[in-house]
């Protein structure tokens, strides 16, 4: 994936468009998921995900390293979506998300709820301080590495690595309590 990743973005950067149309291809559920994240809607999600690439195409020249493309768009979406939240919803706090749109059994990938353990995990999560869910969220669902969310994020690595600690520390905390 990376190395392919790296060679679209690359040529994606020269002006190829078919590269970058591939770049689009592996970077969607990433995109999506992020907006996802922070919409709970699937129209919103769409909504932001076309913004994203619309700027990620508009700026794709500027892209200095593209071995780090992933981290650059999970930037751009991060940041898009925190702009559709402040549009949307301005009377609302960043930090508050929204009830998902569909409570029912899938998830915006299309996979099952498996019970209510996970439900109840993905709700510790997406209640966790927005400086820490986003970095557990990068880190553990979109499977970015510390570099990309560091990048995606505009902090340093170690900071990735502080906010994760500090993230899994409440996680257990919390889910400690829910099976008491």
């Amino acid at each position: 994936m990376g190395s392919e990743t790296t060679r679209l973005a690359r040529e994606a950067r020269a002006g190829d468009r078919s590269a970058f149309e591939g770049l689009v291809r592996r970077c969607v559920s990433l995109v999506y998921g992020i907006a996802w994240d922070r919409t709970r809607n699937p129209h919103d999600a769409e909504d932001v995900a076309q913004d994203v690439f619309l700027e990620a195409h508009q700026s794709i020249a500027r892209l200095e390293d593209p071995e780090r493309v992933r981290g650059w768009i999970a930037g751009i979406a991060c940041h898009r979506a925190i702009d559709w939240i402040r549009r949307k919803r301005p009377a609302e706090r960043l930090d508050l998300v929204p009830e998902p749109a569909d409570p029912g059994g899938e998830m915006p990938d299309g996979q099952p709820i498996a019970n209510e353990a996970s439900e109840a995990i993905r709700g510790v999560i997406d209640a966790l301080p927005p400086l820490l869910r986003d970095v557990v969220k990068l880190r553990y669902q979109q499977e970015l590495p510390y570099k990309s969310i560091a990048q995606a994020l505009g902090i340093s690595v170690s900071l990735v690595g502080e906010r994760l600690f500090r993230a899994r520390q409440v996680l257990e905390d919390r889910l400690g309590s829910l099976e008491r």
